[in-house]
């Protein structure tokens, strides 16, 4: 339902669709990955993450899966 929304609202399915350059992405993704683990915010979810995981959601966030 959320995809569409969003498709209904003409907003982009993903961060590639937004103009995001791939190699800059990917270039910065380990950094994200550390920056999100980091945010005191993480340490409230029910399971914390490896980074890893958070790479993982990034790209398909990146690819709009």
């Amino acid at each position: 339902e959320v995809r569409k929304l969003n498709a209904d609202l003409e907003l982009p399915g993903s961060i590639r669709e937004c103009g995001v350059d791939e190699t800059e992405f990917f270039a910065k993704l380990p950094a994200m990955a550390d920056r999100a683990l980091e945010d005191q915010c993480t340490t409230a979810n029910p399971r914390y993450p490896l980074v890893r995981e958070i790479e993982e959601i990034y790209t398909k966030a990146y690819f709009g899966k």
